[in-house]
């Protein structure tokens, strides 16, 4: 899972290992992961030199816990909606590309802030937490969720 980019490994398995350890922080597991569940995708940001990967990041760890704790979305779209499985895993995926867009957002504000401010080391990582945290509380969801 990782690439090269000019020179440059690119570890995608961090925002795979996030998505993993928040997805299985949503009901019905227990919420085991939910204090450090972001952290493998923060390391990540921390390691990019360019927008695009942050931003790739990010969509990937979304649509991986989106998939894993949300899974009952298909379910629903199939039993309630009266779609096809088939159709119904269409609409899932479509979920699980737009259902949790503030971790992109999250992602692209901390690094436009940290290219254009020079933050320091300590002051970007708390700033990478403090922005997470402000664009879930302020995204537009269906119901209220708080991961755990």
């Amino acid at each position: 899972m990782n690439s090269k980019l000019s020179g440059k490994t690119i570890n995608w398995y961090l925002p795979i290992l996030s998505g993993v350890f928040i997805g299985t922080s949503y009901i019905p597991f227990p919420p085991w992961a939910s204090l450090f569940g972001f952290v493998p995708l923060w390391i990540f940001w921390g390691q990019q030199t360019q927008l695009k990967n942050a931003f790739l990041g990010s969509v990937i760890t979304a649509f991986v816990f989106t998939m894993i704790g949300f899974n009952w979305v298909t379910y629903t779209l199939h039993e309630f909606a009266h779609l096809p499985w088939f159709f119904a895993g269409i609409g899932m995926l479509v979920f699980g590309l737009v259902g949790h867009l503030y971790v992109p957002l999250a992602g692209v504000l901390w690094f436009w802030g940290r290219q254009k401010f020079h933050w320091p080391e300590l002051l970007s990582l708390w700033l990478m937490a403090l922005i997470t945290i402000l664009c879930e509380a302020y995204s537009l969801t269906v119901f209220d969720w708080n991961f755990g």
